[in-house]
């Protein structure tokens, strides 16, 4: 059986997530892409992302979140659990808020 990073690296997708938010200081609607890669040696997917907060926007390094790699599960459950910690990153964002 592949592994999760085989699967992975042999979808046809690109690997991104694009969710589409309001911008809380234009009031613009806009889009927010998640660049999903993986952390080979932390075993986990990471999705970088632009800053979603004032901490972030002043930071030296580059935004993400993460979600561990669990091979028990498939990979579109490991996708969702990431896709999930991308949603609540914006939900806890200081710019930008989901579109319904």
């Amino acid at each position: 059986m592949k592994t999760i990073k085989q699967q992975f690296n042999e979808m046809n997708l690109l690997p991104v997530f694009e969710m589409e938010v309001i911008d809380k200081r234009t009031g613009e609607n806009d889009y927010i892409i998640f660049d999903i890669t993986i952390d080979e040696e932390k075993k986990e997917f990471r999705a970088e992302h632009i800053p979603l907060t004032e901490e972030q926007s002043y930071s030296k390094y580059i935004a993400f979140v993460s979600s561990e790699i669990d091979e028990d599960f498939s990979l579109d459950q490991n996708l969702a659990e990431l896709s999930e910690a991308c949603y609540y990153a914006i939900l806890e964002s200081e710019f930008y808020e989901l579109k319904n």
